[in-house]
Formats: C-alpha cells, structure tokens, sequence
C-alpha cells in the first residue's frame, strides 16, 4: 500500500502539489525509515537530501520478499545517501561533478528476502547463534555452510531472480553484503561481511544457479565469526541483525578474458599517513591500484598500493627510481570471465592487452635509473622495464580534484570524517561505498595512571 501510494504520488507533476514544509519532513523521514534505514544518526542527515521522489526511483531498482518486509541496509543506504549529496534533486548541482560522477547500475534486495529465506528452511536455530563462544562460532560456521548449500528459497523468489538476470543481461555483478549495522555511523565492518563476485556469462540456468549461490554466501556471513567478534567488541550483540545484498553491474570494460576497470581503490577525507608537514591531513588520502579495488582495500602484504596525499599529489616518500619501483604495484586483481574468480595477475600481463590510454595514464618507464611517464599515447614503453606509478592520471586527469571535491562535500554533510570506495572507468569517477570513520583526535602527551588493577594491565 505505501509503495502504491507513493508511486501515485509521484505521478503528480512537479511543482503541482504543495506539502508543508513540517509535513514533507515528516514523509521523508517515515519512508526512509521503512524503506532504507531505522539507524537515527543516519536518518537525521538524510532527511536534508533525500526526497520523496528519490526513494520512488530507489524502489523502482529494489526486490523484495512478498511475504516479509525489510529495508536495503547500512552499505546500500550509505551509497544512495552519498550520491544525494553530491547531486542532489532539488538543489543546484555541481557541473564538474554531474559530468563526471557516477554510481555503478544498483539494485537492492531488502532483508526480507533473507528472512523469508531462513522462515522457509526453518534456520530459525542459528538466532542464537551470536551468543556462543568463539571456538563454537567457528566450528559450527562449517556446518551452516553445509545447510545454507542445500536450503532453497521459495519458487515465487527464484523466479524473481531469473527474472532480474534477464533484465540486467550477461554484465558480471558483485554482491556486495549490506546489513542493518554495516557502514552505520561510528560503526563501518569493513571487511566483516562476505561480497562475491559473479561473472554473469552464458546459460540463463547456469548464471541463476551462480547468483543464488553467490546470494546464499553473503546471507551466511551474518552468522560469521569476524562479524559476531566485531558486534560482541562494539556492545551490538543484542541487536536483531538482517542482511540486505546490493547487487551492482561491475564497473569495468573486458580484457581479454578478465574484467576490471583502468584503476579503483579507497580515498579517506582525512590523512593519518603524513611523512612531511608539508602534506595537509584535511585534504584526504587515496591508495590506488590498477585493475579491481581489492587489492587497495585488502591491502595485500606482497604489494603496494599507491599512496596519493592530495594536497601534494605527486608527492611520494620514496626518493629514487629503485625505491619507488620497489615498492610500486606488481600484481594485478581482475575478474577471470571464464571461471567467476578474482585471479592475480602480474601487471604486464595485464597490461600487453589492455589499450594504449591504460598504459599512457598508468605507467613509467625505468631508463638509466630516472623514471618518466610516456609523452604522447601511442609511445610503446617495455613492459619489462615499466612500473605502476599513474604520473599521468594524476595530472592529466581530473582524478583530484574530484576526489577532493567529493571527500569535502561527504565529511561536511556528515560531519565526521569517511571514506569511499571507488572505480575510475571511461572517463568517469565511480563511487561503490561511502561510510564514516572513528573521530580522530590529535595525538598528545598521555597521562599514565597509577595503582591499575592487574586484569587491566597488558
């Protein structure tokens, strides 16, 4: 009925129906807390940009479970609130930013589909799942496994689903978890819930079978032990947790027969990794990585990202040519179309397909101990004697400016500082993620207290 009602409304010309201003509040804030969010720190800085008309298109790109009701959750409602602030509807719009900001094709389905899908295999044991001790977490998440591989949501579900693949076609997807709790402010679970990548190629069947199970295994991770941890560590255990799915298209171009975009990574509003005042923490920071953005937010212990401080973008630690090729990126994360997985592979390898433009923005080449970036795009630089250094895409580009622009614009709106994940693709600036971060207060000289009792000494 609300959506019916909503939808009704909307089809009402702009401009020809007019709400009190106290009344208009009013709906926003009841439909984004039946739709997107019920967190109260959330809520109270979306009702400032989210519109009536913005949660009718967000219903238009949303699924859900005839039988139970749920919301699209904290990863989710964090992007759509992110992209409201950046371009907003009713108000005027940045011109830089609406030429090249973008969010990937979104879709979200709400948490009633994942109970729904516990209410039908009756998996109403794992409830209590939270409350038992960490080796019983871990042993037993091996046996929820088993189960949630041969539970099976309703046929009126699947249906929907194949339905939804038919719609968006064979584009690889990621499954990207998006609980209640998750990227809520002062809480971000970065890296506790699963996402899975879907490679989305060939047979209807086949992908269905792929999706759902990719599906199945993000729902799961709520049951996790990293999760429960992180929630029994922040006093959120009592909390009545659902998990919600945002299945977005991958952004990116093939390669071959991988997938990935030129460059993602994560970019933070404020920089904690200064290693010369010359750098401005309120600027932000940016680790970059060729290919997949999993390898900047992983941080993979083998490589190294590139570290932006965006005051000073140019600016590295390293001095000479052989620091900086040492500790430059060497492999590159991309999505294997044939076979659905991340797979590593070593940036020439990569690179010896990819186009003229990826090498020109992204690489140096080593000649006598000096690096360069190439002067024109058709020069043919080595591969062998090259690194990962995006000397041209920094400069050459609009990559910061916007990334400055977008970090200022968030942290004011919210008040606090965050960080995004995002994929850079034909030109354009692709947010994924936007969540806030702990406050940061300056280090200072600390008081160390006497007569501490002994349980609380390390």
């Amino acid at each position: 009925k609300i959506k019916k009602a909503l939808k009704e409304f909307c089809e009402i010309p702009q401009g020809d129906l007019y709400l009190m201003p106290s009344e208009a509040e009013g709906v926003r804030v009841a439909l984004i807390n039946h739709f997107i969010s019920n967190q109260l720190p959330f809520i109270g800085i979306a009702k400032h940009y989210v519109t009536i008309r913005d949660v009718d298109e967000l219903l238009d790109h949303s699924y859900w479970s005839p039988r139970r009701s749920g919301k699209i959750g904290g990863k989710a409602a964090g992007l759509f609130l992110a992209y409201k602030i950046l371009l907003p509807r009713l108000s005027e719009r940045d011109p830089e930013l609406e030429k090249y900001l973008a969010i990937p094709d979104s879709y979200y389905f709400n948490s009633g589909i994942f109970s729904d899908f516990i209410d039908y295999n009756g998996l109403l044991q794992f409830h209590t799942q939270k409350y038992k001790t960490r080796e019983a977490i871990e042993e037993e998440y091996r046996t929820i496994s088993q189960l949630f591989a041969r539970a099976s949501f309703p046929p009126d579900t699947v249906q929907m689903f194949r339905q939804f693949l038919q719609k968006v076609g064979e584009h690889p997807l990621i499954l990207r978890s998006s609980s209640f709790l998750e990227d809520n402010v002062g809480y971000a679970f970065s890296g506790k819930y699963d996402s899975v990548f879907v490679a989305n190629q060939g047979d209807l069947e086949q992908r269905l079978g792929e999706f759902i199970w990719g599906l199945k295994r993000v729902h799961m991770s709520t049951y996790g032990p990293a999760p429960i941890m992180y929630r029994r560590e922040h006093n959120l255990l009592d909390f009545d947790e659902k998990m919600s799915v945002l299945v977005q298209k991958v952004v990116g171009r093939p390669v071959g027969s991988h997938f990935h975009p030129f460059a993602a990574g994560v970019a933070y509003s404020y920089n904690l990794y200064r290693w010369t005042p010359r750098i401005r923490k309120e600027d932000g920071l940016v680790r970059l990585v060729y290919g997949l953005g999993t390898r900047a937010v992983d941080r993979v212990g083998r490589d190294y990202a590139r570290m932006i401080p965006l005051s000073h973008p140019t600016l590295r630690p390293e001095v000479s040519a052989d620091q900086i090729v040492k500790y430059s990126q060497r492999y590159v994360d991309t999505l294997n179309l044939q076979t659905g997985e991340v797979e590593e592979l070593t940036f020439p390898e990569v690179l010896k397909q990819a186009g003229e433009e990826d090498r020109y923005l992204a690489l140096s080449y080593n000649r006598d101990g000096h690096l360069a970036a190439p002067l024109f795009k058709h020069q043919n630089l080595p591969l062998e004697h090259s690194c990962l250094t995006f000397e041209n895409f920094l400069t050459k580009t609009p990559f910061v400016r916007l990334m400055k622009k977008v970090l200022r614009r968030l942290e004011q709106a919210y008040g606090r500082p965050i960080d995004v994940e995002f994929a850079w693709h034909d030109g354009k600036l692709y947010l994924l993620q936007c969540r806030t971060l702990p406050l940061v207060e300056e280090l200072e000289a600390v008081q160390i207290p006497e007569d501490l009792p002994e349980d609380q000494v390390v």
